[in-house]
């Protein structure tokens, strides 16, 4: 599995030798790409044209298709999958105005949780 500078994510099958396009993103680099133990399925994180905020895309090795599995209020990125396919990812919620008040000398909590999505 590789991407490219043309935002491309995609893989390579090495008994045919041919690439498949996962996704194309439309404004950065796709990021934190993982397979599934089975490889079934693909997750990464990726940002859409209407939010600033990364979210976590699901690609079913079969079927070719995405899913969006978070929404675009907060930050979700990093998923991975545990041995026996459940896909986990975290959903750090950090806002700018937490990062100009910590350098203003006044302490916020930084909230991070981490949610689980099983995959049928």
């Amino acid at each position: 599995m590789y991407n490219d500078k043309k935002f491309r994510l995609q893989y390579v099958d090495i008994d045919s030798k041919t690439s498949t396009l996962v996704a194309q993103s439309k404004t950065w680099e796709i990021g934190d790409i993982t397979w599934s133990p089975d490889s079934k399925w693909i997750a990464y994180s990726d940002r859409t044209l209407t939010s600033t905020m990364s979210q976590i895309f699901i690609y079913n090795v079969s079927t070719k298709s995405n899913t969006i599995a978070t929404d675009n209020w907060y930050n979700s990125n990093q998923p991975f999958f545990s041995v026996d396919g459940n896909i986990y990812f975290l959903r750090l919620i950090v806002i700018l105005i937490l990062h100009i008040a910590k350098l203003n000398g006044i302490t916020r909590t930084v909230t991070c949780h981490v949610f689980t999505l099983l995959l049928c």
